[in-house]
């Protein structure tokens, strides 16, 4: 549940992210890295290619880093945001 950090009306923050925590991490200290998808590349625009397919999750396990995978929503009115893309106005 990622809408609790965002609270107002004008974000187009979805419901939920993804976090991804590699396994010596649970006993161990480990870095975090925050993944920002592009323009499109939200999990209802493309499922769970973005987080799959980038290879963000291998170098995550073999480096001790926890991902966060936050997630924006597409919006056709306001916060107009017809990409879902993070920043898209700046």
């Amino acid at each position: 549940d990622q809408k609790k950090y965002n609270p107002g009306v004008t974000s187009s923050l979805a419901n939920s992210g993804m976090i991804y925590i590699p396994d010596k991490c649970n006993d161990n200290e480990c870095s975090l890295h925050v993944v920002f998808h592009g323009c499109s590349q939200t999990v209802s625009d493309i499922g769970l290619n973005y987080i799959y397919g980038t290879g963000y999750l291998g170098l995550a396990e073999s480096n001790n880093i926890i991902l966060l995978f936050p997630q924006i929503e597409v919006s056709k009115i306001y916060p107009y945001n017809p990409y879902g893309c993070w920043d898209w106005w700046g």
